[in-house]
């Protein structure tokens, strides 16, 4: 980027977190955008509607470390500080 370029704004979407988001991850084959916050969960939306799909519970007592699509296939990997995956 330089001076003088501007981002074009493609999508909102809100109101899935209940904390600060942590982590995004987008998969472009199956359109999806997943964002997780320190409080376990994990939205799930679907980045062409901008639609809200699914909250993941995750119960852990740990902040996540990590969060991954493992595409082409419809699996989310997911760590936290105990080294749970």
């Amino acid at each position: 980027m330089q001076d003088g370029d501007e981002f074009k704004f493609l999508r909102s979407a809100n109101g899935a977190n209940k904390e600060s988001i942590q982590y995004i991850r987008f998969d472009y084959h199956l359109s999806l955008i997943v964002t997780a916050d320190n409080s376990g969960e994990i939205a799930v939306w679907d980045y062409e509607t901008s639609s809200f799909l699914a909250v993941l519970i995750c119960h852990a007592d740990d902040e996540f470390t990590g969060i991954e699509f493992l595409s082409p296939k419809p699996l989310l990997l997911v760590s936290n500080l105990s080294g749970v995956v």
